[in-house]
């Protein structure tokens, strides 16, 4: 219940437009190796392999809300834990820079939904076969509120999936020009 309303109160702020986004500049790629470093150990106690993939992640510097892009991660993870049906269970974090944008794309090994389902996770309150899940937990509201952060920080988010194979979302950041920072870059959270 505490999850559902702590949900609803972000959600209601973003869609007011009332929640504070505090900004920054940081290292994407060391951003992302910090979270999955986090991630990995709870994950590994559930027999799920989270692997990082950055390889083309050149100085991508780009100007976050740390905590929010940290929501919208872990909400995104948490869907794939919840989906997982898979004996050998597996995430894998991408990410690549093209042109002006970061491209991150979480993907899973899980139980995947139907093509006509893709395009409405991202609305308030969708759940997939709601009434099939519900013992999966879940506000409904998770992947609304990674939308509505994502387009806080000027990038899009979409998903892909394969019924039986596996679910894909990506979003993107934009890039700080030039991929440099005048000095105000962080570690990576």
């Amino acid at each position: 219940m505490n999850f559902l309303i702590d949900d609803l109160f972000v959600f209601s702020k973003l869609d007011l437009q009332k929640l504070p986004f505090h900004f920054e500049y940081i290292d994407l790629k060391k951003f992302l190796v910090h979270f999955v470093e986090e991630y990995q150990l709870d994950l590994e106690q559930k027999n799920i392999q989270l692997t990082l993939q950055a390889v083309h992640l050149n100085k991508a510097i780009v100007r976050i809300d740390v905590q929010q892009i940290r929501r919208v991660l872990d909400n995104m993870i948490q869907n794939s834990v919840k989906h997982m049906n898979k004996e050998e269970k597996r995430i894998t974090i991408v990410a690549n820079q093209e042109a002006d944008d970061a491209i991150i794309t979480v993907q899973d090994n899980g139980a995947g939904m139907a093509v006509e389902n893709v395009e409405m996770i991202f609305d308030r309150f969708y759940r997939v076969e709601s009434s099939r899940n519900s013992d999966k937990g879940g506000s409904g509201l998770g992947l609304a509120i990674a939308r509505q952060i994502i387009l806080e920080h000027d990038g899009i988010i979409k998903a892909d999936s394969k019924l039986g194979e596996g679910t894909s979302i990506t979003f993107t950041l934009p890039l700080k020009e030039n991929g440099y920072n005048e000095g105000n870059s962080i570690s990576g959270g």
